[in-house]
């Protein structure tokens, strides 16, 4: 079958600055050019990459993209402009997967393929609008719930999650033998949403003896221009963590795909205090860390209940308390007393990951593009 895959406009493909569904669709795309298929991809315009070229047997077509802006407004605005271009650009196709706010509304010509929604995100009464598409893919099952609510019907809604990329030198044998240090690892946007504020809010409360023997390491970018919380933001941390008596380590973002995998391999604990009720849909960088056999505490979003044994692959903490630092702060220095049950819910983390590897599942994802063209064919529905 031939399928076009349209990422997002803000970053580049292939995910030279990160993001989840960039990475994955990116991917998953590597998977299904090699069972046969043919795979489009179109994305933002960046520097050093061609307007047109061809990764993997996989086609690569850019267009013109943009920084995102802090303001919904400027969001649509931005996204609109993207697809006036991406229509000039869609090659014939049999599924056409949408990763983008505008677009599906404009999308009807059956030439370019049936119409696969993918909602990364909370939704914000968009999906009332996507009337004429083919499946709306969720990638948890919290967010098929929220597209129910928000339509009134379950129809047209798949759960199909993100794939994260298979770690470099990956092997069952691998994950029994690593070398942990005592550290608690963040890594993602520096932003309020993220609940970054609450980590250090609590490693700042952790007793004298912990801080010494452990240490905080927080990874991701905190400027505007790429999702984080800006510099007001930034500086209110930084000011924050110098009162905790021993020094938060500020890595900044890390992009490079073995460098994150170093990270994660010598972490004892990743730490993901995320408050986005409305904007965390599936949580990677989670499995990235139970990927490499470290495990996590999570806030309690339902988004995370998809692939989170509390108390065997990891943990959670109440994030909506009153004292919600407190509780991380309890939960944290408890797990940190153990660390012989970190050892032991790292390796069944690890396991967990496995099945979402790309190469599992992309024969899930062809069977639904399947399924969606003998519908679109049938007459029933596109």
């Amino acid at each position: 079958m031939k399928i076009t895959i349209v990422h997002g406009w803000f970053l580049p493909v292939p995910p030279l600055r990160g993001g989840a569904a960039e990475s994955h669709w990116y991917h998953l795309g590597e998977q299904l050019v090699r069972r046969g298929h043919e795979v489009a991809h179109i994305s933002r315009t960046w520097p050093g990459l061609p307007r047109e070229d061809e990764i993997g047997g996989a086609q690569h077509l850019r267009v013109p993209g943009n920084d995102l802006p802090r303001s919904r407004l400027g969001i649509l605005l931005r996204d609109f402009a993207y697809t006036v271009q991406v229509l000039q650009r869609l090659p014939p196709a049999d599924i056409l997967v949408i990763n983008t706010i505008t677009l599906p509304v404009f999308a009807r010509s059956r030439r370019w393929g049936a119409v696969w929604v993918v909602a990364g995100r909370m939704p914000k009464g968009q999906t009332r609008f996507y009337g004429h598409a083919a499946r709306i893919q969720a990638p948890s099952a919290a967010v098929a719930e929220a597209i129910a609510r928000e339509r009134g019907s379950r129809e047209k809604i798949c759960v199909l999650p993100y794939s994260l990329p298979r770690p470099t030198g990956w092997t069952d044998e691998s994950q029994e033998e690593k070398k942990r240090e005592r550290v608690v690892l963040f890594v993602g946007r520096i932003h309020p949403e993220k609940g970054v504020h609450l980590l250090v809010e609590a490693w700042k409360g952790l007793a004298e003896k912990t801080k010494r023997n452990w240490r905080l390491v927080l990874v991701g970018p905190w400027e505007d221009s790429v999702g984080g919380g800006g510099e007001a933001y930034y500086r209110r941390l930084d000011e924050e963590s110098s009162g905790c008596g021993f020094p938060i380590e500020w890595k900044g973002p890390v992009y490079n795909p073995k460098a994150l995998q170093d990270l994660y391999r010598t972490a004892s604990l990743f730490v993901y205090p995320s408050l986005a009720e409305r904007g965390e849909s599936f949580g990677v960088a989670p499995l990235e860390a139970m990927a490499q056999g470290c495990p996590v505490l999570l806030s309690e979003l339902a988004c995370f209940r998809d692939y989170l044994k509390e108390g065997e692959n990891g943990w959670t903490f109440d994030h909506r308390a009153a004292d919600s630092s407190g509780k991380l702060g309890e939960k944290l220095q408890a797990l940190l007393r153990d660390e012989a049950g970190l050892a032991a819910a790292g390796e069944r983390a690890s396991q967990t990951a496995c099945s979402f590897f790309p190469e599992a599942l992309a024969p899930r994802y062809l069977e639904s593009f399947a399924e969606v063209i003998a519908e679109v064919r049938s007459g029933r529905r596109g």
